[in-house]
């Protein structure tokens, strides 16, 4: 008798060693690394540069973030005091400076917006100089219950973890955007404004979100666009991350 039990506890030691998920640290260190940093000018003449929003390595060169943390560089105070939407054509050509994890603000580089999605809160940029190692996107579109790991800059602070749980793999937000189709993955994380752009992760490091908006309602409701979008946004881009 005790020698079968012994021989079940080593048959379920080893079938726990054979997963094919990553240890958390492992996978925190990963992601971070795959993450960046947008910056945005200040009036500081001491720090020039500042943290404003997160995106996501997807390529040697290419960054994917949320449509909304690049229209900044062509909305004017007129745009802001008016109500009037930004022209999104105009995206494209405008550079953006930028910081890897670990990287000092004054070590910033430039990439350049290549291209945005109309329907979805997603841009693609370019980064003008020098590759890097990139995330794999999931070939899931999310399962309720999963784990989740997100990178952040809440309230400025660079590069912050935080997990979190998928509580819904889609979920239809159209109503709280004047009708727009507004379909997105909703997680639930103690997350909060700041962490725009960033990239949210599974066991495996994969990439299986960016984070659109929160709510104020609903508590640790964080809202990202999904896999299914991010797949088609980069492929409609000839860009396939993970090859």
């Amino acid at each position: 008798m005790l020698r079968s039990l012994l021989v079940f506890c080593i048959l379920l030691l080893l079938s726990t060693g054979c997963s094919v998920s990553q240890s958390p640290i492992k996978t925190i260190d990963q992601v971070e690394r795959q993450s960046v940093a947008l910056l945005e000018t200040t009036n500081d003449p001491t720090k020039p540069y500042q943290i404003y929003c997160g995106a996501v390595w997807v390529g040697p060169t290419k960054l994917l973030t949320a449509r909304h943390c690049v229209t900044d560089v062509i909305k004017g105070d007129l745009h802001y005091l008016l109500g009037v939407k930004p022209d999104w054509q105009q995206l494209p050509g405008n550079f953006i400076p930028f910081v890897n994890y670990n990287d000092d603000l004054k070590s910033y580089r430039w990439a350049m917006i290549v291209a945005y999605d109309s329907t979805n809160d997603l841009a693609l940029l370019e980064v003008v100089d020098g590759q890097h190692s990139f995330a794999p996107l999931t070939k899931s579109n999310g399962v309720r219950g999963e784990e989740i790991h997100i990178i952040g800059h809440t309230q400025r602070l660079p590069f912050n973890y935080f997990p979190g749980i998928v509580s819904a793999p889609s979920r239809d937000m159209s109503s709280y955007f004047e009708g727009e189709p507004t379909i997105v993955m909703h997680i639930t994380a103690p997350i909060g404004p700041g962490n725009s752009g960033g990239g949210a992760f599974n066991d495996r490091g994969e990439l299986i979100g960016i984070w659109s908006f929160i709510s104020t309602s609903i508590p640790m409701a964080s809202f990202f666009v999904g896999p299914r979008e991010i797949r088609k946004f980069l492929h409609d881009n000839q860009v396939e991350p993970g090859r």
